[in-house]
C-alpha cells in the first residue's frame, strides 16, 4: 500500500516504500514531509544533512570521496 503522500510525490515515495529505502534525499522538502514519511520507517533528508551524516558516519572514506 502506497503511504498518503505518493499523491504528492509519486515516484519518489512508491519507489521507497516499494523499495524498502531507509531514506529519500531530495531538495523537495516541501512535498516529501517526514512526518508523513516517518510510520513507513523512512527519513526524509536534505541532500546537505545526507552529506553531513555521511561525513561523520566515515570521516576518511567521504574525505578521500570528496578530495577525489
Amino acid at each position: 500500500m502506497l503511504p498518503p503522500w505518493h499523491r504528492q510525490a509519486p515516484w519518489p515515495s512508491g519507489a521507497a516504500v516499494g523499495g524498502d529505502a531507509h531514506a529519500v534525499v531530495t531538495l523537495n522538502l516541501k512535498d516529501l514531509p517526514a512526518a508523513a514519511a516517518e510510520p513507513y520507517g523512512i527519513e526524509v533528508l536534505h541532500p546537505d544533512d545526507f552529506l553531513l551524516d555521511m561525513l561523520a558516519l566515515a570521516p576518511v572514506e567521504m574525505n578521500a570521496v570528496l578530495r577525489a
